[in-house]
């Protein structure tokens, strides 16, 4: 390769690079390879997303709050199962501790398995900027009983709500296209209002499968 096309290849690939910089947010203009990095630096983890949100738990009689400065502590909501240690912003806290989780401003999408088996888990604060939940979303969240902001979400993966036996609260998906298997099975006392998209494509299977008080119209 000439010297000259190496050039080349070196110019489009800090074009690329400053093109992704920008859509994290950055601001680099045309200062080079040294005006790249810096600005690289500054970009928060996570891109333009400042904060992932809170999580308030209970550890014996006290109330404590542990923020969520990055995504791989926004993700640790999505291991172990209940009574079981996760570490968020170098804390460790029992998942039966958590009580309720505030998510982000700008955080698009909850991962499979998120907060799941938190049994005594009572409020969610979703932001309008989730569009993608995944599988097992809350699921076994028995105690979980707070209004869920679904308003922009167009994807919801299986067993969402599942077995979140006090659940009833009302549910409004104006933008939703598809819903996996299992939506809201065996949400025993769900009874409130439930408005779906009219061009949501697909339901799953068991959708508000034992749902024995759910008496309304959707």
């Amino acid at each position: 390769m000439s010297i000259a096309s190496e050039i080349q290849d070196l110019n489009t690939n800090l074009t690329a690079a400053k093109n992704a910089v920008t859509a994290k947010g950055g601001t680099v203009g045309d200062t080079g390879l040294a005006g790249l990095a810096s600005e690289i630096a500054t970009i928060p983890s996570g891109g333009s997303i400042a904060s992932y949100g809170t999580v308030k738990y209970t550890e014996g009689s006290v109330d404590k709050t542990v923020t969520m400065p990055n995504e791989e502590d926004f993700i640790e909501l999505s291991f172990g199962v209940n009574n079981s240690d996760i570490t968020i912003n170098n804390t460790t806290v029992n998942k039966d501790w958590i009580k309720e989780v505030t998510v982000g401003d700008g955080v698009q999408y909850l991962p499979d398995n998120f907060l799941y088996g938190c049994t005594y888990l009572t409020t969610v604060n979703l932001p309008s900027t989730i569009h993608y939940i995944g599988d097992s979303v809350f699921q076994n969240c028995n105690s979980l009983n707070s209004p869920i902001t679904l308003t922009n979400v167009v994807y919801i993966g299986a067993n969402f709500l599942s077995a979140c036996t006090n659940f009833n609260q009302p549910i409004s998906m104006p933008k939703i296209e598809r819903i996996e298997n299992s939506f809201m099975s065996s949400c025993n006392a769900f009874n409130s209002s439930l408005v779906i998209n009219d061009d949501c494509r697909v339901i799953g299977s068991s959708f508000l499968s034992n749902c024995i008080a759910f008496a309304q119209s959707i």
